[in-house]
């Protein structure tokens, strides 16, 4: 892990008051950053970089888009059906106007489907002090939820459709040119390219394969 960080850091978010937007400010903030941030590379998923190819202006490199979740574009469907605009589904005071002026029935057929699309950031939503909720504790707090609460998931269901855009740099471009365009293996051959002159890539695959059991782990126990 030690390792993994002094050759890799995330850029998080890229943020553009709306005044001073489509004059390649984000294109010379990512520019500036990659030159100062003191790793070999840097990566970022941005939602943004799907219309706006900011980062690959500044020298990033496209690997991969992520789909929303099925769950999501499940839930998604049922609200559209109830009249909601899927493109405010960011906005929780839209959100919760549209629920207050829908019926019982039409707020336990959305309670439904949250229930029968068991994705684990909606379980998260529900606990707290754990990685990922129970299904039995996310099923009854679902069914008792205020409609305050049940516009947060919503939102968080709009924020799931949104498609992100995974982005890598490397100071030596050189060794990007085969990665893969399928989003399950771009993220181990991003690491095989911290080191290209040791293909094995020892530590950093063990590294990111205990990252991927430990995932797994969790969305199975999240199962029971």
């Amino acid at each position: 892990m030690h390792e993994l960080n002094e050759k890799l850091c995330v850029i998080s978010r890229v943020v553009v008051h709306p005044k001073y937007r489509t004059m390649g400010l984000g294109t010379k903030l990512v520019k500036d950053t990659l030159a100062l941030a003191g790793t070999e590379c840097v990566e970022m998923a941005a939602v943004m970089a799907k219309y706006n190819p900011f980062a690959e202006k500044a020298g990033m490199r496209k690997i991969a888009e992520q789909s929303p979740p099925k769950e999501a574009v499940q839930v998604t469907k049922v609200l559209e059906q109830l009249g909601f605009n899927t493109q405010q589904l960011g906005s929780s005071t839209y959100i919760l106007s549209k629920l207050k002026n829908l019926d019982e029935e039409s707020i336990d057929v959305i309670k439904q489907e949250f229930i029968r699309n068991k994705h684990t950031r909606f379980l998260k939503s529900f606990s707290y002090h754990l990685p990922f909720g129970t299904k039995e504790a996310y099923e009854h707090a679902i069914l008792s939820a205020s409609l305050d609460k049940l516009a947060g998931l919503v939102r968080i269901c709009g924020f799931l459709m949104q498609t992100k855009v995974y982005l890598f740099w490397r100071k030596d471009e050189r060794s990007l040119t085969s990665l893969p365009q399928n989003r399950s293996n771009c993220r181990a051959s991003c690491l095989q390219a911290l080191h290209p002159r040791n293909p094995t890539q020892t530590y950093l695959d063990l590294v990111h394969d205990t990252f991927q059991r430990l995932h797994s782990t969790l969305l199975k126990e999240a199962s029971y």
